[in-house]
C-alpha cells in the first residue's frame, strides 16, 4: 500500500500492548526514511487529561520507535470532549504539525481542512475534492487494514472496504493532478 504511494502518514497508538508488534515498527520505521512518508503520535486521551498525559504518550512513542513523532492527532477525536488547543498548544511547543479539529481555536501548522472518510460515500469525497482551493493543503483520513477475526474495533470490517475506497479516492485525485503529499514534507513547504 505504502510502497504504491497510496498512504502517506501511519499514526500510532502507544497505550496498547505492543509487545507483538517489533516487526511492524521496523517496517513503519523503514517507510519513514523516506521523506514523502510521516508518522504520528495517535494520543488515547479523556476530557480529564493534560500535558502530563500527552508527553507520557509522547516518550512512549520515541522509545518504541526511536524518533520524534511528525504530527500529532487524537484517538476517537470526535468522541472526545477534550480540550483540543491544550493539545494544540503541547504540539506548538513539539514543533510538530496537529491534524485540523474544528474545535482548535489556535494557530497550530496543520492542513487547513480534514475529513475522515472512513464513513464517508465516494461521492461525498469526490464532491470535497472538488471544491479544494488551490495552493491549500487538505487531509484525508482512512482506517485502512485487512479484518481480523479477532478485532473488537468498532471499524473492523470497514477497514477492508477503506482500502477499496483509497484506491479509488487516489486515482481520482491523481487524475485530476493534485499531489499526495505527508506531515513529514510539510515542514519544507
Amino acid at each position: 500500500m505504502t510502497q504504491s504511494g497510496l498512504l502517506s502518514s501511519i499514526s500510532v497508538l502507544v497505550e496498547r500492548d505492543l509487545s507483538g508488534q517489533s516487526s511492524q515498527f521496523a517496517t513503519i520505521k523503514k517507510l519513514h526514511e523516506r521523506k514523502e512518508f510521516s508518522l504520528g503520535l495517535h494520543l488515547e486521551i479523556t476530557a480529564e487529561d493534560d500535558e502530563a498525559v500527552f508527553e507520557s504518550q509522547w516518550s512512549k512513542f520515541e522509545d518504541l520507535l526511536g524518533m520524534t513523532p511528525n504530527y500529532v492527532d487524537i484517538h476517537k477525536g470526535h468522541f472526545q470532549n477534550v480540550n483540543f488547543n491544550t493539545i494544540g498548544e503541547f504540539c506548538l511547543v513539539k514543533g510538530v504539525h496537529f491534524r485540523k479539529y474544528n474545535e482548535t481555536t489556535i494557530d497550530v501548522s496543520s492542513p487547513t481542512q480534514s475529513l475522515t472518510a472512513t464513513h464517508k460515500d465516494l461521492d461525498t469525497i469526490k464532491t470535497w475534492i472538488d471544491n479544494f482551493e488551490s495552493n491549500l493543503i487538505y487531509e484525508l483520513v482512512f482506517h485502512i487494514g485487512t479484518f481480523d477475526p479477532g478485532s473488537k474495533s468498532s471499524l473492523n470490517k470497514e477497514r477492508e472496504f477503506d482500502v477499496e475506497k483509497l484506491r479509488l479516492v487516489h486515482k481520482f485525485i491523481s487524475d485530476k493532478g493534485i499531489p499526495v503529499v505527508s506531515y513529514k514534507s510539510l515542514r519544507d513547504a
